[in-house]
């Protein structure tokens, strides 16, 4: 997947609710610039041009990570995120 491949990609997760069907994928980037360098890739625009072919709608939420934290027993892509100082 070219998303994996852009600058300040940070991972990813998914979820499927088996009660209505709805599936749930989110991205993490380090930055805006990196989600950005996403948006532009020609093949994103490409698929977001015929999402309409493969799904049935979707909502995309765009979000800051201001804070994670845990007890690091399981991977995650935020796992040692660090807020800059302008977002702490």
């Amino acid at each position: 997947m070219f998303a994996r491949q852009t600058p300040g990609y940070l991972g990813e997760e998914s979820w499927e609710n088996p009660s209505n069907g709805r599936i749930c994928n989110v991205y993490y980037w380090q930055d805006m610039q990196g989600l950005q360098a996403l948006m532009q890739h020609p093949r994103h625009l490409e698929a977001k041009a015929s999402q309409a072919e493969w799904l049935q709608g979707y909502q995309v939420i765009i979000s800051d990570v201001l804070r994670a934290y845990g007890d690091d027993n399981f991977a995650h892509p935020t796992a040692g995120f660090k807020a800059s100082s302008s977002r702490a």
